[in-house]
């Protein structure tokens, strides 16, 4: 047998064997980030992009006017995210800039899987089935790919104690000052969706800082419903009022929340 064969025929072995010839590398895959551990798996997501943040300063720049919208069937959920986790979200629809709410579940919000499982808790449970990310994600392409703008802490209630930090979503989006500001809102209050409103602002969609003080939620005070009710689809695409809220003391555990 000729050299050259018996040195391929060692290869074989030795790769058939987990083996690799020294210097061997394996091809560099793209880093994800953030990635979110749960109980049963890990998900990721990329963070925004150079394009992505250059996209958002545009639109703050140039004034385009941000609406809220109710998700599209044409939106592509990315893996990880249960379909029923997003069900609005906002645009600026001269960037072709889409923002989804991802949503998790808490008193005020059941949110059931397509299986009919809900996600508010079984009978005789006082949990909720952990979710991998809860927050908004960004799309410049109609909704076939997503990157992370904003990321909340996915909260699993079981157990909780006095001052644990209780899951909080996405509730509206606004400009004001050149600025894109986010408000998140917590189930604190009742179960029929009053709770702890937390604002943040952010001049790129990269950065975020959370503002002082919290308000009051209230869904009637905070939406504009002016309209009749039909035609919007669960306050989805209804315009916010964002300061038609009340200023409140913030709790303790809003300071659990990333500033």
């Amino acid at each position: 047998m000729k050299i050259g064969s018996i040195l391929s025929l060692l290869a074989v072995v030795l790769f058939g064997f987990g083996c690799a010839p020294q210097g061997t590398v394996a091809p560099a895959s793209s880093v994800l980030t953030p990635e979110i551990e749960t109980g049963t798996k890990a998900f990721a997501l990329e963070s925004l992009g150079v394009d992505d943040v250059a996209t958002i300063q545009k639109a703050l720049a140039s004034g385009s006017e941000l609406s809220h919208i109710v998700k599209s069937d044409a939106w592509k959920i990315p893996g990880g995210v249960d379909p029923m986790q997003i069900s609005r979200g906002a645009t600026f629809s001269s960037e072709n800039a889409i923002f989804a709410f991802v949503e998790q579940p808490n008193q005020s919000n059941p949110l059931w899987l397509a299986s009919g499982v809900s996600l508010f808790g079984r009978p005789g449970l006082e949990s909720y089935p952990p979710v991998n990310f809860a927050g908004m994600l960004l799309s410049r392409d109609g909704g076939s790919t997503w990157r992370t703008v904003f990321s909340l802490p996915p909260v699993s209630p079981t157990g909780q104690n006095e001052g644990s930090l209780p899951p909080f979503n996405p509730v509206g989006m606004f400009v004001e000052k050149g600025l894109l500001w986010l408000d998140v809102v917590d189930a604190s209050g009742a179960g029929s969706g009053e709770g702890t409103l937390v604002r943040y602002s952010s001049a790129d969609g990269f950065a975020w800082k959370k503002a002082d003080g919290c308000f009051y939620f209230i869904t009637e005070s905070y939406f504009d419903l002016s309209k009749l009710p039909e035609t919007y689809t669960d306050y989805g695409n209804a315009p916010i009022r964002p300061h038609g809220v009340k200023a409140i003391d913030c709790p303790a555990y809003v300071s659990q929340l990333h500033s």
